[in-house]
């Protein structure tokens, strides 16, 4: 069965599907598994089967061409990934009236397509919702829609995938010859989750697991079903893998269906021939639009009849209030939940991103660490850097700056240490000191961390000689700084580590 995953893999080679990372929808994104707009693709390692197996799984695209796969979900919503109707920046690259999908045989078009607010072209970054909704014009006779997973899936829960994209094998994988199922069939197969995250599903197709199957290129938003009481609930929705030949060794995703649950739900309770419900007076807003991690977001929304006002952040956290303000504390795609008590209650959801902006370069002194591999709790590193913006002649004036700041130290884009500033030092899992007129920062930290963090970024516990380069960051309120320092690192094994 051809691993069911619509990879966006729209790639032509010759006149033949070249399965190697091509655009379709809208270009190689991410390693989404989307087939071409000309070819509909399919699974791996699975099983041929008759397309009544799977009553509400058909083709979908756009215009004359049909290279995702979709499920229904009421007898005029089609649920399906973004990236098969969306560019980069989650806009449609398609006109609303031309997706189309086809189910029995039967060709039915849309009047709008919806995109999930969080969008973009980072699937498989925790926080993107690779969904998107297709509005038919007319509904879909005579087929009972699939109803959505409202449970939070558990690892090794087995899924059932289907899908129309190319077929092949986990040794093999997609080739240049592999095809389409036929007319009137699907491809099929089954797969356990070996991971989940905020909004993944996500399995590594080995051989080590009997009767494993795969998602391939064409089965971008083809379904992944769970079992509950003997019905068939849509727990994923395909979004792509690590290799476009979706072969053993493929690390694949499927976004979570009850991640969107809150979005889902307002357009499947959408009459469109009732009034307009009411809406926010004003917001729901959030400053600054492009925030930095630990940077204050305030968000804001006032709602008709002084209704209280709930904020889901996307993280694990929540407040009250019309308005509120809140730090992100790590990199990504957040999805924030906006409700405002009432009959009826009033929703709205926003799409936050947390990234570095544009970074000041850092000059680094002499920095250093050591590794201790019997006792790793010695670890310890000792990083030196400076910065023109760092000079402070007043001490006043440095107080009023900084004093009782926060202060967010990265290594590369994992958060290393959040430090409370006072009295130019800063205190955390370690200890930040501040020569303001040498406009110098001295970072220093002790423990197991240290070891565990730098082995990914080649300090391991071997005999080797070898240069390391480690990217640092540091975020002030007034500014954000970066650089990457290289080391000569010489180790011993199971003994210990300098780097310098």
């Amino acid at each position: 069965m051809t691993r069911v995953r619509n990879r966006m893999v729209l790639r032509l080679l010759g006149a033949v599907l070249a399965l190697s990372g091509l655009n379709a929808a809208g270009g190689e994104a991410n390693g989404c598994r989307c087939g071409t707009r000309s070819v509909a693709l399919r699974i791996i390692n699975g099983t041929n089967a008759p397309a009544s197996q799977f009553p509400t799984v058909g083709q979908v695209g756009s215009g004359n061409s049909l290279y995702c796969t979709g499920t229904l979900i009421s007898p005029q919503h089609v649920l399906t990934a973004a990236h098969c109707f969306s560019d980069d920046n989650g806009q449609l690259n398609v006109a609303k009236n031309s997706g189309r999908l086809r189910l029995k045989g039967v060709d039915y078009f849309t009047k709008d397509i919806l995109i999930h607010p969080t969008y973009n072209r980072e699937i498989n970054t925790d926080g993107i919702v690779d969904l998107a909704v297709l509005v038919l014009e007319n509904a879909v006779p005579g087929v009972t829609p699939s109803p959505l997973n409202r449970a939070t899936p558990t690892v090794g829960s087995v899924l059932t995938i289907a899908g129309y994209g190319f077929s092949g094998t986990g040794t093999s994988g997609v080739t240049p010859t592999s095809t389409a199922p036929a007319s009137g069939t699907i491809d099929f197969g089954t797969t356990p989750i070996d991971q989940i995250s905020r909004t993944y599903l996500q399995w590594n197709f080995d051989s080590t697991t009997p009767e494993e199957s795969n998602t391939a290129p064409g089965d971008s938003g083809g379904p992944a079903f769970v079992t509950v009481d003997g019905q068939l609930l849509l727990a994923g929705v395909t979004s792509g893998g690590s290799l476009a030949s979706a072969m053993y060794g493929d690390r694949s995703f499927d976004t979570r269906v009850d991640a969107a649950l809150p979005w889902l739900d307002s357009i499947l309770t959408h009459d469109p021939n009732a009034p307009p419900p009411p809406g926010f007076t004003s917001g729901p807003t959030f400053s600054p639009t492009s925030p930095v991690p630990l940077q204050d977001v305030t968000f804001s929304a006032t709602p008709p009849d002084g209704r209280s006002v709930t904020w889901d952040f996307g993280d694990g956290t929540q407040a009250v209030g019309g308005t509120v303000t809140h730090r992100y504390a790590s990199l990504g795609t957040f999805t924030i939940q906006v409700t405002a008590s009432g009959t009826p209650p009033l929703a709205s959801t926003l799409a936050l991103r947390v990234k570095f902006p544009d970074a000041v370069p850092l000059a680094f002194g002499r920095s250093k660490f050591a590794l201790n591999f019997k006792t790793p709790e010695r670890s310890s590193m000792d990083m030196r850097f400076s910065s023109s913006a760092f000079i402070v002649e007043d001490r006043y004036e440095f107080e009023a700056r900084y004093e009782s700041s926060s202060i967010a130290v990265f290594l590369g884009e994992t958060l290393l240490d959040t430090l409370q500033f006072s009295g130019r030092k800063g205190t955390g899992l370690g200890v930040l000191a501040w020569n303001a007129k040498k406009g110098e920062i001295g970072y220093r930290l002790k423990g197991l961390l240290v070891r565990q963090l730098l082995a990914t970024y080649g300090a391991t516990d071997s005999t080797v000689e070898r240069a390391v380069k480690i990217p640092f960051t540091i975020s002030l309120k007034d500014g954000v700084y970066f650089g990457t320092h290289l080391f000569l690192y010489g180790a011993k094994a199971g003994k210990s580590g300098l780097g310098k």
